[in-house]
């Protein structure tokens, strides 16, 4: 594999359905930077030794993806207060021969959802998960006027840091906003939850590669609410997710994660050439079709 100082990258396993490397080159492309962006699967039982060989050949710069976007970080020089936070990197780019890591999934997330909804309200909204994806998302939140978050997570290794998380968080919003770790299970909070919020969001990888839902009970949906679910499909054969469908039949407007792959890639573009990404030229993947 030939990695240099041209060279920008995917990392994660699996990736082989990844949009990021059309769009990032056709981007590359159309401003004629002398760059190219492929993907690099990286099996978990070899991460440890390949990852590091990236670095040391001197990667322009890289989007992360699952299941990596924590593991990087010790790999790296200095890395954001943001992915501080979250404990969560994405993006890794070069500056004064340093490697520097941060996450643009949360300002993707939100710029994708006021691309589409200009002046939809987030005043109170759900969270499945409390992944990288869904802590840079809750994090990014700071910046508009919520009132109550919930977020929704199973009991088990990951409930710890979760929570840690969640109490630091608290402590960056102001009080007048409410903030729930609450477990999978508890059905009755959940259903709550729902029901007050304008803003429901699938952080979680379920229903990516079968049909399941990570919502047991459709009737917790509700005409109000804007549902969101960070998975993407295949976007030229149009696939939804269960998830996503559910909820077209409940009557709720709809995102899927083609947005925020867009714009958070937009965000890792500019970090990695200094140029902003020409989104509305792109043919690949262009807003107007989300």
């Amino acid at each position: 594999m030939n990695i240099d100082k041209h060279t920008l990258a995917l990392v994660g396993y699996p990736i082989s359905h990844s949009l990021s490397p059309l769009f990032q080159n056709e981007a590359l492309q159309l401003l004629n930077l002398d760059y190219h962006y492929q993907s690099i699967s990286i099996e978990p039982n070899i991460f440890l030794t390949e990852f590091p060989s990236l670095l040391s050949n001197k990667i322009a710069g890289m989007n992360i993806t699952m299941p990596y976007k924590k593991a990087v970080i010790p790999f790296l020089d200095q890395i954001s207060d943001h992915s501080i936070l979250t404990g969560s990197v994405n993006t890794i780019y070069r500056f004064d021969h340093c490697y520097y890591g941060t996450s643009t999934d949360g300002i993707g997330f939100f710029k994708s959802l006021f691309y589409k909804f200009p002046l939809f309200n987030p005043h109170t909204i759900t969270i499945l998960g409390c992944g990288g994806a869904a802590r840079s998302i809750l994090a990014a939140s700071l910046a508009y006027p919520v009132k109550e978050l919930f977020v929704f997570q199973r009991k088990g290794k990951h409930w710890d840091s979760c929570s840690t998380f969640i109490e630091n968080l608290r402590l960056l919003f102001p009080p007048t906003t409410t903030i729930h770790l609450l477990p999978w299970n508890d059905e009755a909070s959940l259903e709550g939850a729902i029901k007050k919020s304008s803003l429901l969001v699938n952080c979680t990888n379920i229903g990516f590669s079968d049909s399941k839902s990570p919502l047991s009970n459709p009737h917790f949906l509700h005409p109000d609410l804007h549902v969101y679910d960070i998975i993407y499909k295949d976007n030229q054969n149009c696939q939804e997710t269960t998830f996503i469908q559910q909820s077209r039949l409940a009557g709720c407007t709809v995102q899927t994660g083609i947005g925020m792959l867009l714009f958070q890639g937009a965000e890792s573009f500019q970090l990695f050439t200094g140029k902003k990404m020409p989104i509305h030229q792109l043919s690949t993947l262009n807003p107007h079709q989300l």
